[in-house]
């Protein structure tokens, strides 16, 4: 009876495999509303003792992510974040600069200039903030970045529903000359003329249009680029460049300008960030990302994911197509929904079946711990002296630092920051948690966000969760491997 039932589940899963198979839409069906959906608006502000906060300029950022799954990683500009960076990344510091113009307090910024009427040097912390709309944000922290490259890879604390990952596609250069878009949040679009209500939300992302003039490797740095005629404004730094499937080939970057002739004519280049300089970024970090073919030519929908299991490779991702039509995809919701019920009533009968077979007093019990946390526990670090290297529990409590004799990981004699014994690391089967201690360290242990941990005190992480010791520089990430 089993195997008559099992037969039948697997010719109806392998059915509802064939109906919901993801169809290939033209490139030319494109809908940029749903590349606006997985932006957002990013900004940098001073929290300024005695005088409340001050904003330091914004930028555009976009997810990244699995298809259909939450999103929790946000990439955009170093030059967006760079006031964080300068100013203390995010702990409290005396230097923060800060001009009075008619009597007005602002960030100091070079552009300035002459136009400062007071220059003051204050106490406080810079904060990094992603909003989905001008009344709903929160703080993200900062995972990597590349002053060269101009990139930067943030993280929310939780992952979120409220946006969804964008693809990620390597542009050749047979796509020069094809149509690409610029979507972000520029300082045009806040502007008295147009009455922005600046709301900051999908509504507010703007979309400009151009070809792809060139690509190119920048002289002395080696960073891969792509010019275009597409008009990039300050704000759009930071936001994606896409195709006409919507899939990411570069991330907005600048404008150069240039004087030409006898009368003054300025001529405007733009640049994006080639997408290939962001993805050993996300490698690294082992960030979950979709990855598809760049080709304008909307017949290829394969997906690669990230080197550790990120996209799975039939996930039809590309953001091709009108949600709001109805006729055939309309009918192929609707026949997944029904299978998707009938399937669940099927196994449902199966758990009734096996229940009723098993001898009474046995428990049923699968996998290898009762609450079923997969994987092996273990710890990687990101400091640059170890180059990613990962360090197994083995189920017991280990130790970090720079002891040799008794630290699982073991940093550098001389490292800044780090103490003989700095703190201890366990992990707990039954919470599926990670426990850590800091070891009455001299420079302290601290979370991702800043928190300095009480010395003695065990503190719970959850995988993928960051730490790092005395100084950002040390951070390590909690993991569970396959």
């Amino acid at each position: 009876m089993r195997k008559k039932f099992a037969i039948i589940c697997m010719a109806f899963i392998m059915l509802i495999g064939i109906v919901a198979a993801p169809q290939s839409i033209p490139a030319e069906t494109a809908n940029m509303n749903e590349v606006r959906e997985c932006v957002v608006m990013v900004s940098v502000w001073a929290e300024l003792d005695d005088v409340g906060e001050l904003q330091s300029g914004w930028g555009t950022g976009f997810f990244v992510g699995k298809e259909g799954s939450e999103v929790q990683y946000v990439v955009t500009n170093h030059h967006v974040i760079e006031n964080f960076i300068n100013y203390g990344r995010g702990k409290k510091t005396k230097k923060i600069p800060v001009a009075e113009i008619n009597k007005e307090l602002y960030l100091y910024d070079e552009t300035m200039g002459n136009n400062v009427d007071e220059l003051y040097f204050l106490t406080g912390k810079m904060k990094v903030r992603v909003y989905f709309d001008s009344r709903d944000f929160v703080e993200a922290y900062v995972v990597d970045y590349d002053d060269v490259k101009d990139i930067a890879l943030l993280a929310l604390d939780n992952p979120t529903d409220k946006r969804r990952g964008l693809a990620l596609g390597s542009p050749t250069d047979e796509m020069v000359g094809s149509d690409v878009y610029v979507v972000g949040y520029p300082g045009v679009a806040e502007n008295y003329f147009a009455d922005a209500t600046s709301s900051w939300d999908v509504s507010d992302a703007s979309v400009a249009t151009g070809v792809i003039s060139r690509l190119l490797t920048t002289a002395g740095t080696g960073v891969k680029r792509i010019q275009t005629d597409a008009v990039i404004q300050h704000g759009n730094s930071g936001g994606p460049m896409v195709n006409e499937n919507g899939v990411v080939i570069g991330i907005n970057s600048n404008a150069y300008a240039q004087t030409s002739g006898s009368v003054l004519e300025v001529e405007k280049n733009y640049y994006a960030i080639n997408i290939d300089e962001l993805i050993p970024m996300l490698k690294l970090h082992d960030v979950e990302y979709q990855m598809m073919s760049a080709e304008a030519d909307g017949k290829d929908d394969s997906f690669e994911g990230s080197e550790t299991g990120g996209a799975d490779a039939n996930a039809a991702g590309a953001l091709t197509g009108d949600k709001s039509s109805g006729g055939e995809g309309s009918g192929i919701v609707v026949i997944i929904g029904i299978a998707a019920a009938v399937l669940l009533v099927l196994v449902v009968i199966a758990i009734l079946l096996f229940r009723k077979k098993k001898p009474s007093g046995t428990q049923g019990v699968q996998g290898g711990s009762s609450k079923g946390h997969a994987g092996n526990p273990a710890v990687r670090s990101l400091a640059a002296q170890h180059n990613g290297a990962r360090f197994l529990l083995n189920g017991q409590q280990i130790l970090i630092g720079r002891d040799v004799a008794s630290c699982t990981v073991t940093f550098r004699e001389g490292t800044p920051g780090v103490s003989n014994r700095h703190c201890s690391l366990g992990y707990d089967e039954a919470g599926g948690e990670f426990i850590l201690t800091d070891l009455k360290s001299t420079y302290g242990t601290f979370l991702a966000n800043g928190q300095r941990l009480t010395p003695g005190v065990p503190y719970r992480l959850k995988a993928k969760e960051r730490f790092y010791l005395g100084s950002d520089a040390n951070l390590l990430c909690v993991e569970l491997e396959q």
